[in-house]
């Protein structure tokens, strides 16, 4: 269930290959001067984070929120959030 809607096979494959192409993009875009420990500094609740994860091998970005009762709500993990950025502001028309 992803956003209220049920994704499956090859919609599902393309959602997440745009979902991961978008969040590599926004990596590149991102210095590592930005990231903030969650020890430094939460962000905003309820508010789109570019999050990173020191207990994954694989792919350690996300993009996530942190929620009033459930902590932090990442789309395509749930690992421990370790750091956290703003988002880039979006491009102008």
């Amino acid at each position: 269930l992803i956003w209220g809607h049920s994704y499956r096979g090859e919609t599902q494959l393309r959602f997440h290959n745009e979902r991961m192409a978008y969040i590599k993009g926004v990596i590149a875009e991102a210095t590592r001067d930005k990231w903030i420990r969650v020890e430094d500094g939460l962000p905003e609740k309820h508010t789109y984070v570019l999050v990173y994860s020191e207990g994954i091998d694989d792919f350690k970005y996300d993009i996530g929120l942190l929620n009033e009762d459930l902590g932090w709500d990442c789309f395509g993990w749930n690992y421990p959030v370790t750091h956290w950025q703003p988002l880039p502001t979006l491009p102008s028309k």
